[in-house]
């Protein structure tokens, strides 16, 4: 059967935003629901067409080209849990929106960027500064939530990392 004119556009509309896979580290439901309140003190007014980042998460590595899951999941486990300690919060300022986003050390994901690094990418962003989206302002707008540290040297840990290819399908691939 053939997909509805509907989803063959939203799949369209989807891989023309994301050309590349990509593997990330979700935060753990009580940060994510943290996060999520507190950006309920953003402005609408200064939301970019993007908004609020939705799914709270660190990408260890976006530009994979055609990754198989078996291999990304062979290649990942045994890592074992991932503690992250989160930073304060910053921009990266581009023309069409400031991106709100909260730092954290690269240290621990550094294992297993290195490790998808050794799989066919293409890098989109050569240097590496792993962050969390909180949301996506309108230009100018982020000077307004960056004086506020509300997740300064709070830790979680990760046990998992998710696999997203590029035409959407996302794969769960444990680190134990």
């Amino acid at each position: 059967m053939k997909p509805s004119f509907a989803t063959q556009l939203a799949t369209a509309l989807f891989e023309a935003t994301h050309n590349f896979a990509c593997v990330y580290v979700k935060a753990p439901p009580n940060i994510s629901k943290e996060i999520t309140k507190w950006s309920k003190c953003i402005d609408q007014k200064h939301l970019a067409e993007d908004g609020i980042e939705k799914e709270h998460h660190v990408t260890v590595l976006y530009g994979l080209i055609s990754p198989k899951a078996d291999e990304i999941k062979e290649a990942l486990t045994g890592f074992g849990q991932i503690e992250i300690t989160l930073g304060k919060l910053s921009l990266f300022e581009n023309d069409d929106a400031d991106v709100l986003k909260i730092e954290m050390s690269a240290k621990p994901l550094l294992p297993l960027r290195k490790e998808l690094l050794k799989f066919k990418h293409e890098l989109t962003y050569p240097d590496y500064k792993p962050h969390m989206t909180i949301a996506y302002l309108k230009p100018g707008k982020g000077s307004n939530y960056i004086s506020k540290h509300p997740w300064k040297d709070k830790t979680f840990k990760v046990d998992a990392a998710v696999l997203s290819t590029k035409g959407g399908a996302k794969t769960t691939i444990k680190l134990e």
